[in-house]
């Protein structure tokens, strides 16, 4: 006796090879990577040995620390640094850290030493803007002009309320994850009006401007805007 095989016309047959394309052809690798260590041997590498670390007191997904660096010399100001961030990757793939860094004087935080007058707080903005890409769906990366929090202060001595990417300057970190490259990106305060010129003519255009007018790769809270 010969066998039937049951014969699937239209919607079924369509129902059914969407089935089978989606348990064969769309498997994907695993997206977390833990990346801590990669993240601390790359940052230890540009900065210097680790002063004192920040863990969130409620773990976000991915848990993100923060890496604080002292100055040192050919870097007179304190460095953070994310780490975690890049153990899951954003939107388009890509994994990233953040960096910001603060002025010697305005800094008193663990491995400071004495208070400082009108001190500059950054870890709670980089823990903001490492949730964002979890939070939102959307990739960050240079020349990404943002408010985190739209018309509130970066930090309570900073009223500035708004950041744009950079690459890193210098050398590029060695940071390689299995799962690829790990991306780290400077974050600088920016005025509203120079977010709105950024929105106007894109973030390049900022960010040729903050380079002709001199303004460092570190928070400089009395700085004028370049749009002025």
């Amino acid at each position: 006796m010969t066998a039937l095989r049951p014969s699937l016309t239209g919607p079924a047959a369509a129902l059914c090879a969407a089935a089978v394309l989606a348990s064969c052809s769309l498997e994907t690798p695993q997206a977390r990577v833990d990346t801590r260590d990669i993240v601390l041997a790359a940052a230890q590498g540009r900065f210097g040995p680790v002063t004192s670390n920040f863990t969130q007191l409620v773990p976000s997904d991915p848990e993100i620390e923060v890496l604080i660096f002292a100055p040192a010399p050919g870097r007179p100001d304190w460095t953070f640094v994310t780490s975690g961030m890049s153990s899951l990757p954003m939107a388009d793939g890509s994994r990233a850290e953040l960096v910001i860094s603060v002025p010697a004087g305005r800094y008193s935080g663990p491995g400071a030493g004495a208070a400082a007058p009108d001190e500059l707080e950054p870890v709670g903005l980089l823990w903001r803007l490492a949730d964002l890409p979890r939070e939102t769906g959307e990739s960050l990366a240079p020349p990404m002009a943002l408010e985190p929090d739209p018309g509130q202060p970066l930090m309570d001595t900073l009223s500035m309320s708004a950041v744009i990417l950079r690459p890193l300057e210098g050398p590029a970190p060695g940071a390689e994850a299995d799962a690829g490259p790990i991306a780290f990106y400077r974050v600088i305060p920016i005025h509203d009006s120079e977010l709105a010129l950024a929105e106007r003519a894109g973030g390049y255009t900022l960010l040729r401007r903050l380079d002709e007018a001199g303004v460092p790769p570190v928070v400089q809270p009395g700085r004028p805007a370049v749009t002025q």
